[in-house]
C-alpha cells in the first residue's frame, strides 16, 4: 500500500520508517511546502495533532487531489515524547487501521453568492464599506431565508446571498452601580468626553480613575484609554481599573507600552472590589479598590472619574426569518479575542466593532467558500436516540460507538458500502447520506 506522510521536514525517527518497511508500506514524505497530486490509490497519513480538525483534513484532500477518506490523522505531536516501545505498539495499530474504503468521496471547492443581505435593514456606514469592497447588499423589510448549500435563499424574493450581516442594538449600563452623592460632585465625566474636560482644565497633580468593565466595550473605547498617554506630562496622575485589559488587535499592544511608559497605571481586578464615595468637600471622588495582588485596600481621590460603558449586544431575532426543521440558536463566541464577527452559524456574521474589519472578514469568508463533500455520512448527535437497530443491521459492521458529551452512533466509512439500509431504519431519522460543506471562511483574519 501506498503512503504518503504529510509533516514537517524534520527527519522522522526510526520507529516511524521501520515499522512502515516491515508492514510492507511504501512510502514517501510530504511537506507543506512541497505538495503534490498524490495517486488516487495513496492513503495520506498526516503525523500532526489530535487537535487537526475534519475542515482541514478535507482541505488537504483537496489540495493533494485524493479522496478524503484515504486522509488519516496520527497523533505524533502528542505520542513522540513516549518511550519508543510505546510509540511504535500505537504506530503498528494505527498502520493496521488503514482500510481502503469501499467507496469514492468526491472534494471540491464552493464559493458563495457574492452578495450580503443586511438584517434588519441595513445604515449607510455598512452600505458603503460593503461597496467600497465591491459586494452587493440587498435588505428587505420582510423576508424569510431557507438554507441552500452554502447560499441562503430569500423569499419571497428568491435572491440568492453569500452571507448574513445581523445589525444589532446596543444597551449601554454603567460598570458599577453609582451612588447618588458621586453623581453630585459633578465629577463623573464620560470617556468620550474626557479629553474636551481635561483640555479646559489644568492637569497638574490631577488624579483620574477610568473604571473598565468585562466583557471588554468596543476598540474605539480602548483606543480612547491608550490615547491618554498623550496627555501633557503636567505630574497628572491616570489610573485605569480593568476587569481586562483589551490588546488583541493590531497595533494594541504598542499602544499598551506607550500608555505605560507615559506613566498611565494599569490595575486588573473585578470592579466588585471597588468602591466609591464623595470627598468632604464634594470636589472629588474617593477611590477604594483592592490590588489584585495585595490584601491591603489602596485609596485615592479622583477629580474625574470615568465609567466606561459596559455595552450588551443584542442580536436581531434571527431564529424568526430563518426556515429549519429544528430550533435556531444564535450564538456569539464566547472568547471576545477570537472571531470578533461569526457566529456559530456559518455565514452569519455580527456587525459589532470596526466595520471595516467585519467587511474584509466577510469578503474572505465569501472568496475562500467551504469545501464540498460528496458521498458523506453524516449523523445527527441531537436526533440518534441510541437505539442501535443501525448497528443490528449494517451488513458490512460499519456502524460504531462515539460521542464525548452525547453518545450516538458513527459510521466508519471505510467499511460503509452505502447501502441505505441504516437510513432508512433509523426511526428517528437521524442518518442522512448528503453533500457535507466544510466551511474554511468562518475564521480570525
Amino acid at each position: 500500500m501506498q503512503v504518503a506522510l504529510f509533516g514537517s521536514d524534520r527527519s522522522l525517527p526510526l520507529w516511524v520508517t521501520e515499522e512502515l518497511e516491515r508492514m510492507a508500506f511504501s512510502f514517501e514524505v510530504v511537506t507543506p511546502e512541497k505538495t503534490k497530486a498524490l495517486l488516487p490509490s495513496s492513503f495520506v497519513v498526516v503525523l500532526g495533532s489530535a487537535l487537526l480538525t475534519e475542515d482541514e483534513v478535507a482541505e488537504l484532500a483537496l489540495r493533494l487531489g485524493v479522496n478524503p477518506l484515504r486522509v488519516a490523522v496520527f497523533p505524533y505531536e502528542e505520542v513522540r515524547d513516549l518511550p519508543e516501545e510505546k510509540c511504535r505498539t500505537l504506530w503498528q495499530g494505527f498502520l493496521r487501521s488503514l482500510v481502503p474504503p469501499k467507496i469514492d468521496v468526491a472534494a471540491f471547492r464552493v464559493t458563495p453568492t457574492r452578495r450580503v443581505l443586511l438584517y434588519p435593514e441595513g445604515d449607510e456606514r455598512l452600505c458603503e464599506a460593503f461597496a467600497r469592497a465591491r459586494i452587493p447588499v440587498v435588505s428587505f423589510p420582510s423576508f424569510v431565508l431557507s438554507r441552500k448549500g452554502v447560499d441562503f435563499h430569500v423569499m419571497p424574493h428568491d435572491i440568492p446571498v453569500g452571507a448574513c450581516v445581523l445589525i444589532p442594538s446596543l444597551q449601554e449600563e454603567p460598570p458599577v452601580v453609582l451612588p447618588r452623592e458621586v453623581l453630585d460632585t459633578g465629577r463623573v465625566v464620560a470617556l468620550e468626553r474626557l479629553p474636551q474636560v481635561l483640555g479646559l482644565s489644568s492637569l497638574r497633580k490631577m488624579c483620574v480613575v477610568l473604571l473598565v468593565p468585562s466583557p471588554h466595550p468596543y476598540p474605539e473605547d480602548w483606543e480612547r484609554i491608550f490615547a491618554l498617554a498623550s496627555l501633557p506630562p503636567q505630574g497628572a496622575q491616570v489610573l485605569v481599573l480593568a476587569e481586562e485589559v483589551f490588546v488583541a488587535r493590531e497595533g494594541f499592544e504598542e499602544a499598551f507600552r506607550r500608555a505605560r511608559e507615559a506613566g498611565v497605571l494599569f490595575e486588573k481586578l473585578p470592579l466588585s472590589r471597588v468602591s466609591l464615595s464623595p470627598s468632604l468637600d464634594m470636589r472629588r471622588v474617593v477611590v477604594t479598590y483592592t490590588p489584585e495582588k495585595d490584601p491591603f485596600p489602596v485609596r485615592c481621590e479622583a477629580h474625574w472619574l470615568v465609567p466606561v460603558s459596559r455595552k450588551t449586544c443584542v442580536l436581531p431575532p434571527f431564529d424568526k426569518v430563518l426556515l429549519s426543521d429544528r430550533e435556531v440558536v444564535l450564538e456569539l463566541p464566547e472568547n471576545p479575542n477570537l472571531l470578533p464577527f461569526a457566529t456559530n452559524i456559518p455565514g452569519v456574521f455580527v456587525a459589532w466593532g470596526d466595520v471595516e474589519d467585519l467587511v474584509v472578514t466577510v469578503s474572505r469568508y465569501l472568496e475562500e467558500g467551504s469545501i464540498q463533500e460528496e458521498g458523506r455520512v453524516r449523523v445527527d448527535a441531537e436526533r440518534c436516540a441510541l437505539c442501535l437497530t443501525c448497528l443490528r443491521s449494517c451488513p458490512t459492521g460499519a456502524i460504531e460507538l462515539s460521542g464525548d458529551l452525547k453518545r450516538c452512533i458513527a459510521v466508519n466509512e471505510a467499511l460503509c458500502a452505502r447501502c441505505g439500509i441504516c437510513a432508512g431504519l433509523c426511526p428517528a431519522k437521524a442518518i442522512t447520506f448528503e453533500v457535507v460543506h466544510r466551511v474554511l471562511g468562518n475564521h480570525r483574519l
